[in-house]
C-alpha cells in the first residue's frame, strides 16, 4: 500500500460482541491497525468484559473500548436494544469524530454517521438455517431480516470472510452493494517446541448447532483417543447442551487455548456452518491435522490441507479421523500442511487488506465530496 497517495484513517469507530469468535477477531484487527499508528474506538456490546477481554484491550495502544449491556441483533426480543445500540453509536461518532466506521453487524450501517460505513459479514440467521437447518428462518426474525438488508444496501462497502459467505449472502439479499472477500487472519498461536499428544480437540460454541458437536459426541466412544471441547456450553438465550462421551473443559483463555493446541495431534470440525472459522486457524498454525466437515467455505480454506466428511455422516467422520490415527506418518504430514496453509491467514496480511480497503473508501469520499462542489 502507497501511504504517500492514499488517504489512511487517522481514527475508527468499529463495532462488536464479546460473544465468540467476533471479538478475537475485531481485537486482532485492532492491533494491526493500532500498530499503524491509527486510533480506534471499539463500541462493545453484549455481556460484561472478562478479565481475559479487559488485558487484551490494555494491551494495545490507540485502542479505547466502550461497553453497553445491550442485546445482539440476532437475540429475541432486542428492538429496544438495538435502537440504543444505534442512538450510542452516533453520539459516539459525534464525539470522537472518526474518519470511518466499521460495523461488524448488520442493523445500523444506514444511520447517518456521515462518514464512509464499512460491514464486515461474520455470519447471518438467514444463512446458518439455510445451512443447518434446510428451510427459512422462522417469522420471529422478520425484523433482522430487514436489518441485514437495510444493513447491506447502506454500507459503502460489504466486506466478508471467504467467498462462499458473500456468495450465500448474495443468494439471500441480492447482489446490488459493493462487496469485497478479506481472509480472517490470527497471531500467537504458531507452533513451538514440544511434541504432539493422542488428544482430539475442538474449541467453540458448544451449544451452536451449526458446530455440530454431537457428531464428535456419537463417535468418541469408539475412538481409540480421548476426544475433548472446549467452549461454552450455555447459550445466550438461556438454554444448555450436554454431552456424554467426550470431556468438557470449560471455557479458555487465548493462552490455555494455545497451549492445549500445541499438545493436540487431530483438531475435529465437523461443522454444518462456519462462514471462516477462528478456531481452525489456531488449531492449523499450531501444527494440529485438521478434519473438517465438508462444507464450501471450508473447503475454500483449507482444500488440499485437510481431510473432509460429510457433517451429515457420522460413520464418514469416524473413518477419517481413524485414518489419521492408524497412519502416523500421514498424520504429521497433515499438520505440516496445515500449519504451512495456516502462513496465508497472518493477521498481518488481514490488516494490510483493510487499510488498503478503508483508503480506497476515504479517496472515494474525498473525490465525491470534490465532486459534488464543482
Amino acid at each position: 500500500m502507497n501511504a504517500s497517495n492514499n488517504r489512511i484513517p487517522r481514527k475508527i469507530l468499529m463495532t462488536t460482541d464479546n460473544v465468540g469468535g467476533v471479538w478475537a477477531y475485531a481485537i486482532e484487527l485492532c492491533g494491526q491497525l493500532c500498530a499503524h499508528g491509527i486510533e480506534v474506538v471499539l463500541a462493545v456490546t453484549g455481556g460484561p468484559f472478562t478479565n481475559g477481554q479487559r488485558t487484551e484491550v490494555a494491551a494495545i495502544n490507540r485502542l479505547q473500548a466502550r461497553w453497553r449491556p445491550y442485546k445482539l441483533e440476532w437475540m429475541p426480543g432486542c428492538e429496544n436494544d438495538i435502537r440504543r445500540t444505534g442512538d450510542w453509536l452516533i453520539e459516539l461518532c459525534q464525539e470522537i469524530e472518526p474518519d470511518m466506521v466499521h460495523l461488524n453487524n448488520y442493523a445500523h450501517a444506514a444511520l447517518p454517521f456521515g462518514v464512509p460505513v464499512l460491514v464486515t459479514s461474520h455470519s447471518s440467521v438467514c444463512t446458518w438455517y439455510d445451512a443447518v437447518k434446510c428451510c427459512e428462518m422462522p417469522a420471529q426474525y422478520s425484523s433482522y431480516k430487514e436489518w441485514i438488508q437495510t444493513g447491506l444496501n447502506g454500507a459503502d462497502i460489504v466486506v466478508a470472510p471467504t467467498r462462499a459467505m458473500l456468495e450465500s449472502l448474495r443468494r439471500r439479499y441480492g447482489a446490488c452493494w459493493k462487496a469485497a472477500v478479506i481472509y480472517n487472519g490470527r497471531s500467537g498461536f504458531e507452533a513451538g517446541q514440544g511434541s504432539k499428544e493422542e488428544i482430539i480437540l475442538s474449541v467453540g460454541r458448544l451449544w451452536d448447532e451449526g458446530k455440530n458437536i454431537t457428531v464428535l459426541d456419537r463417535i468418541a466412544g469408539r475412538l481409540p483417543w480421548p476426544v475433548y471441547v472446549a467452549g461454552e456450553l450455555a447459550s445466550p438465550d438461556g438454554s444448555s447442551r450436554s454431552y456424554s462421551n467426550i470431556s468438557e473443559i470449560g471455557m479458555l483463555e487465548p493462552d490455555s487455548v494455545r497451549k492445549w493446541l500445541l499438545r493436540t495431534a487431530i483438531y475435529a470440525a465437523p461443522a454444518k456452518y462456519e462462514p471462516f472459522g477462528l478456531g481452525i486457524l489456531e488449531a492449523a498454525m499450531a501444527g494440529c491435522a485438521l478434519v473438517l466437515g465438508d462444507i464450501p467455505s471450508l473447503k475454500e480454506l483449507w482444500d488440499g490441507c485437510a481431510v473432509f466428511a460429510s457433517p451429515d455422516d457420522e460413520e464418514q467422520f469416524e473413518k477419517a479421523i481413524m485414518v489419521l490415527i492408524q497412519d502416523k506418518s500421514r498424520l504429521k504430514q497433515m499438520g505440516q500442511k496445515a500449519m504451512n496453509r495456516a502462513k496465508m491467514y497472518s493477521a498481518r496480511a488481514m490488516g494490510t487488506k483493510y487499510m488498503e480497503l478503508y483508503s480506497e473508501l476515504l479517496n472515494a469520499s474525498k473525490q465525491s465530496l470534490e465532486g459534488s462542489l464543482i
